[in-house]
């Protein structure tokens, strides 16, 4: 079986077990408190081009955006996404557990919009009502779309005028910022963003995320004192450190990337060849299609992918490319639907 299934289903990128053995009979202090987590926050914050920011390591996602969202928000503020946004659907209620209300805005293409957050804002201006504080948005997005800098720029903007934060769930950030629809250099995001998370998990990482605060009142206040009550704070932090520097000292961390969005697109050009409608467009490394049960059926025999049925004839479907996604996994893809194509909707 060939899975395009999610981006989080191999155990590494080789380069990160070839340094864990490196360090096999080292030992470091724990708590991320070692010169490794020190280096590897070094050489991020030189990607940046940014000294002044924050950096924290947890091990996923879902409590890194629960971490993040904590630190911004007071008992009585929420938080603005868009109904398509990770924390709304996937993250089983984490940011309503702790005690925040999510304001749920429409979509345009997965993404957030100033229309969007002022809607939020009017609806939300009586006394009994959540104070929203945080505008949270993800890039790439739930439906594979990508930011470009002027789109985040006016949210920047829009936040700033109206004492908002701008969060950033970046779990598929460096797809991204590699896509071919995206004009973003990493370096932008502290420019633009008052807090954001780096994601390793989808990347090539055993594990990891980076949580990264821009706006000086979310630094140096108690963050860690939060991940230790969560339990997020891993005695072997030094495994952070490991991956990180291995990914981020020579570019690792977007030369991978770009392996995954560019066989998203080759991937978009076999769907195209057989007039299978995509749903959105794919600008990062998630491609949503439209099968009917009849070929998904038989299409997912050999192929493991997401499929949500949409009437008992159709389904919605998400493939979805990694960094160790290899041409030949889609050579083949197209050729099973070339036969397919030809028994079940006369194509040719």
């Amino acid at each position: 079986m060939i899975s395009f299934l999610n981006d989080y289903n191999e155990v590494s990128h080789p380069k990160i077990l070839e340094d864990l053995q490196k360090y096999q009979n080292e030992k470091f202090c724990g708590y991320s408190k070692d010169e490794l987590v020190n280096e590897a926050i070094s050489i991020i914050k030189d990607n940046l081009q940014n000294q002044d920011v924050e950096i924290h390591f947890v091990h996923g996602g879902t409590i890194a955006n629960v971490i993040g969202l904590m630190m911004s928000v007071n008992r009585h503020e929420s938080v603005i996404s868009v109904n398509t946004g990770h924390i709304v659907n996937t993250e089983n209620a984490s940011i309503e557990a702790v005690g925040h209300q999510i304001v749920l805005v429409n979509e345009n293409n997965g993404k957030m919009t100033v229309n969007e957050i002022e809607k939020a804002l009017k609806s939300h201006s009586h006394e009994y009502n959540s104070k929203p504080k945080v505008v949270y948005i993800s890039n790439a997005t739930e439906l594979g779309t990508v930011y470009t800098r002027s789109e985040l720029e006016e949210l920047h903007n829009y936040c700033s005028e109206y004492n908002l934060y701008l969060f950033m769930d970046g779990a598929r950030i460096a797809n991204a910022i590699m896509s071919k629809y995206s004009d973003l250099e990493f370096s932008d995001l502290p420019k633009y963003l008052d807090a954001f998370t780096i994601g390793g998990t989808k990347n090539g990482f055993m594990f990891g995320e980076a949580l990264v605060f821009v706006n000086d009142s979310l630094k140096d206040i108690y963050a860690r004192m939060v991940i230790k009550q969560r339990g997020a704070l891993l005695a072997k932090g030094f495994l952070f450190g490991i991956q990180f520097k291995s990914m981020f000292e020579n570019g690792l961390f977007f030369k991978i990337a770009k392996n995954a969005v560019d066989m998203a697109q080759k991937l978009v050009s076999v769907f195209e060849k057989y007039n299978i409608p995509i749903i959105y467009r794919a600008e990062a490394n998630l491609i949503f299609v439209e099968l009917t049960k009849e070929l998904h059926e038989e299409l997912s025999e050999k192929f493991i992918y997401q499929y949500d049925d949409v009437d008992g004839k159709r389904g919605i479907c998400r493939f979805v490319t990694t960094w160790n996604t290899n041409e030949s996994e889609i050579v083949e893809l197209d050729r099973v639907l070339e036969g397919l194509c030809q028994i079940t909707i006369g194509h040719k």
